[in-house]
Protein backbone atom coordinates (compact mmCIF):
# COMPACT_ATOMS: atom_id res chain seq x y z
CA UNK A 1 0.00 0.00 0.00
CA UNK A 2 1.19 3.51 -0.64
CA UNK A 3 1.84 4.99 2.97
CA UNK A 4 1.55 8.39 4.20
CA UNK A 5 4.11 10.41 6.39
CA UNK A 6 3.17 9.67 9.86
CA UNK A 7 6.56 9.16 11.18
CA UNK A 8 5.96 5.88 12.12
CA UNK A 9 6.73 3.43 8.86
CA UNK A 10 9.96 1.62 10.28
CA UNK A 11 8.26 0.94 13.37
CA UNK A 12 4.89 -0.17 11.50
CA UNK A 13 7.41 -2.69 8.92
CA UNK A 14 8.59 -4.28 11.93
CA UNK A 15 5.07 -4.97 13.72
CA UNK A 16 3.48 -6.36 10.49
CA UNK A 17 6.72 -8.47 9.60
CA UNK A 18 6.67 -10.05 12.79
CA UNK A 19 3.27 -10.77 12.57
CA UNK A 20 3.76 -12.11 9.27
CA UNK A 21 6.80 -14.53 10.53
CA UNK A 22 4.74 -15.68 13.36
CA UNK A 23 1.83 -16.50 10.94
CA UNK A 24 4.30 -18.73 9.16
CA UNK A 25 6.40 -20.39 11.69
CA UNK A 26 4.53 -23.36 12.55
CA UNK A 27 4.27 -24.44 16.29
CA UNK A 28 7.48 -26.50 17.52
CA UNK A 29 9.00 -26.05 13.50
CA UNK A 30 12.82 -25.91 13.30
CA UNK A 31 13.79 -22.39 13.14
CA UNK A 32 16.41 -23.15 9.90
CA UNK A 33 12.68 -24.11 8.09
CA UNK A 34 11.41 -20.58 8.62
CA UNK A 35 10.23 -19.23 5.43
CA UNK A 36 11.62 -15.59 4.18
CA UNK A 37 9.71 -12.45 4.57
CA UNK A 38 10.28 -9.95 2.51
CA UNK A 39 8.02 -6.42 3.23
CA UNK A 40 7.64 -3.79 0.42
CA UNK A 41 6.85 -0.24 1.87
CA UNK A 42 5.50 2.03 -0.71
CA UNK A 43 5.93 5.42 0.35
CA UNK A 44 3.91 8.86 -1.11
CA UNK A 45 6.91 10.88 0.53
CA UNK A 46 10.56 10.57 0.46
CA UNK A 47 12.39 9.21 3.47
CA UNK A 48 16.13 9.35 3.08
CA UNK A 49 18.12 11.90 1.99
CA UNK A 50 19.32 9.96 -1.14
CA UNK A 51 18.44 9.86 -5.17
CA UNK A 52 17.47 6.33 -5.15
CA UNK A 53 14.34 5.81 -4.71
CA UNK A 54 14.77 1.75 -3.62
CA UNK A 55 16.35 1.19 -0.75
CA UNK A 56 16.65 -2.64 1.13
CA UNK A 57 17.38 -2.87 4.63
CA UNK A 58 20.46 -5.71 5.97
CA UNK A 59 21.57 -6.36 9.43
CA UNK A 60 24.50 -5.77 10.17
CA UNK A 61 27.24 -5.62 13.02
CA UNK A 62 27.50 -2.46 14.81
CA UNK A 63 31.18 -2.85 15.55
CA UNK A 64 31.53 -4.04 12.13
CA UNK A 65 29.30 -2.84 9.51
CA UNK A 66 30.53 -4.25 6.40
CA UNK A 67 29.56 -7.82 8.05
CA UNK A 68 26.30 -9.04 7.08
CA UNK A 69 24.13 -10.58 9.22
CA UNK A 70 21.77 -13.46 7.94
CA UNK A 71 18.02 -12.33 8.60
CA UNK A 72 14.94 -14.05 7.67
CA UNK A 73 13.64 -10.57 6.91
CA UNK A 74 14.52 -8.11 4.02
CA UNK A 75 12.50 -5.11 3.93
CA UNK A 76 12.28 -2.50 0.90
CA UNK A 77 11.36 1.36 0.67
CA UNK A 78 10.32 2.78 -2.14
CA UNK A 79 9.41 6.23 -2.17
CA UNK A 80 7.32 7.23 -4.93
CA UNK A 81 8.20 11.14 -4.99
CA UNK A 82 11.80 10.17 -5.92
CA UNK A 83 10.29 7.50 -8.73
CA UNK A 84 8.35 10.33 -10.34
CA UNK A 85 11.05 12.32 -10.60
CA UNK A 86 13.08 9.36 -12.86
CA UNK A 87 13.35 8.73 -16.51
CA UNK A 88 10.93 5.81 -16.82
CA UNK A 89 12.45 2.83 -18.82
CA UNK A 90 9.44 1.15 -19.76
CA UNK A 91 10.83 -2.30 -20.71
CA UNK A 92 12.11 -2.74 -16.99
CA UNK A 93 9.10 -4.69 -15.18
CA UNK A 94 9.84 -3.12 -11.95
CA UNK A 95 9.10 0.18 -14.17
CA UNK A 96 5.69 -1.35 -15.62
CA UNK A 97 4.99 -2.45 -11.69
CA UNK A 98 5.17 1.13 -10.40
CA UNK A 99 3.63 3.13 -13.02
CA UNK A 100 0.65 1.00 -12.47
CA UNK A 101 0.86 1.21 -8.40
CA UNK A 102 1.66 4.66 -8.57
CA UNK A 103 -1.24 5.83 -11.00
CA UNK A 104 0.00 9.09 -11.66
CA UNK A 105 0.33 9.13 -15.66
CA UNK A 106 -2.17 7.25 -17.90
CA UNK A 107 -0.16 7.19 -20.66
CA UNK A 108 2.60 5.63 -19.17
CA UNK A 109 -0.17 2.55 -17.12
CA UNK A 110 -1.56 2.43 -20.79
CA UNK A 111 1.86 1.36 -22.13
CA UNK A 112 2.85 -0.54 -19.19
CA UNK A 113 -0.15 -2.90 -19.46
CA UNK A 114 0.41 -3.54 -22.73
CA UNK A 115 3.89 -4.71 -22.34
CA UNK A 116 2.71 -6.70 -18.89
CA UNK A 117 -0.55 -8.25 -19.16
CA UNK A 118 -0.06 -9.84 -15.70
CA UNK A 119 -0.66 -6.19 -14.50
CA UNK A 120 -4.34 -6.01 -15.83
CA UNK A 121 -5.48 -9.27 -13.61
CA UNK A 122 -3.49 -7.49 -10.18
CA UNK A 123 -5.61 -4.15 -10.63
CA UNK A 124 -8.10 -6.57 -8.52
CA UNK A 125 -5.39 -7.28 -6.32
CA UNK A 126 -4.58 -3.75 -5.63
CA UNK A 127 -7.84 -2.66 -4.83
CA UNK A 128 -7.68 -5.19 -2.07
CA UNK A 129 -4.32 -4.34 -1.04
CA UNK A 130 -5.19 -0.22 -0.94
CA UNK A 131 -8.81 -0.51 0.37
CA UNK A 132 -9.81 0.94 3.24
CA UNK A 133 -9.28 -0.76 6.84
CA UNK A 134 -13.01 -1.88 7.31
CA UNK A 135 -12.85 -3.27 4.07
CA UNK A 136 -9.88 -5.18 4.27
CA UNK A 137 -10.75 -6.69 7.07
CA UNK A 138 -14.19 -7.75 5.86
CA UNK A 139 -11.91 -9.25 3.15
CA UNK A 140 -9.51 -11.64 5.43
CA UNK A 141 -12.67 -12.71 7.76
CA UNK A 142 -14.81 -13.68 4.48
CA UNK A 143 -11.03 -15.69 3.35
CA UNK A 144 -10.97 -17.05 6.68
CA UNK A 145 -14.48 -18.42 6.74
CA UNK A 146 -14.22 -19.91 3.11
CA UNK A 147 -11.44 -21.45 4.36
CA UNK A 148 -13.30 -22.59 7.44
CA UNK A 149 -15.82 -23.93 5.56
CA UNK A 150 -13.75 -25.59 3.08
CA UNK A 151 -11.72 -27.58 5.91
CA UNK A 152 -14.94 -28.46 7.74
CA UNK A 153 -16.58 -30.03 4.39
CA UNK A 154 -13.59 -31.52 3.88
CA UNK A 155 -13.71 -33.38 6.91
CA UNK A 156 -17.44 -34.04 6.94
CA UNK A 157 -16.44 -36.18 3.53
CA UNK A 158 -13.76 -38.18 5.19
CA UNK A 159 -16.00 -38.80 8.36
CA UNK A 160 -18.47 -39.65 6.75
CA UNK A 161 -16.27 -42.06 4.38
CA UNK A 162 -14.67 -43.47 7.33
CA UNK A 163 -18.39 -44.26 8.92
CA UNK A 164 -19.87 -45.83 5.72
CA UNK A 165 -16.06 -48.17 5.64
CA UNK A 166 -17.11 -49.20 9.57
CA UNK A 167 -20.21 -49.77 8.62
CA UNK A 168 -19.35 -52.33 5.69
CA UNK A 169 -16.79 -54.12 7.80
CA UNK A 170 -19.63 -54.62 10.58
CA UNK A 171 -21.74 -56.12 8.09
CA UNK A 172 -19.11 -58.17 6.65
CA UNK A 173 -18.40 -59.31 10.25
CA UNK A 174 -21.68 -60.33 11.02
CA UNK A 175 -21.82 -62.45 7.96
CA UNK A 176 -18.55 -64.36 8.53
CA UNK A 177 -19.57 -65.06 12.31
CA UNK A 178 -23.01 -66.63 10.95
CA UNK A 179 -20.28 -69.01 9.36
CA UNK A 180 -18.37 -69.66 12.16
CA UNK A 181 -15.07 -68.02 11.21
CA UNK A 182 -12.62 -67.54 13.89
CA UNK A 183 -11.74 -64.17 14.90
CA UNK A 184 -8.46 -63.83 14.05
CA UNK A 185 -9.46 -64.88 10.87
CA UNK A 186 -11.76 -62.11 10.43
CA UNK A 187 -9.74 -59.36 12.05
CA UNK A 188 -7.14 -60.29 9.79
CA UNK A 189 -9.35 -59.99 6.85
CA UNK A 190 -11.48 -56.98 8.16
CA UNK A 191 -8.75 -54.79 10.07
CA UNK A 192 -11.14 -54.85 13.30
CA UNK A 193 -9.50 -55.78 16.62
CA UNK A 194 -10.86 -58.90 17.96
CA UNK A 195 -12.50 -56.66 20.99
CA UNK A 196 -14.89 -54.99 18.07
CA UNK A 197 -15.51 -58.45 16.73
CA UNK A 198 -16.61 -59.82 20.40
CA UNK A 199 -18.54 -56.94 20.55
CA UNK A 200 -20.34 -57.72 17.51
CA UNK A 201 -20.33 -61.05 18.43
CA UNK A 202 -22.49 -60.82 21.34
CA UNK A 203 -24.77 -58.69 19.31
CA UNK A 204 -25.55 -61.30 17.57
CA UNK A 205 -26.72 -63.14 20.04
Amino acid sequence: MQVKNEHNIEKRNDIYASKTIARHFQRGGKYQDSKQVIMINLLDFNLFGFQEYISKTVTVLDKHRDFEVSSILEAYYIELPKFRKTTHNMEQKMTQWLVVIDGENKGEIEMAEKKNKILKDAKVELEYLTGEEEVRRLAELRDKWESDWNSYMDWTRKDGEARGELKEKKKITKTMLKKNMSIELISEITGLTKEEIKKIQQNLV
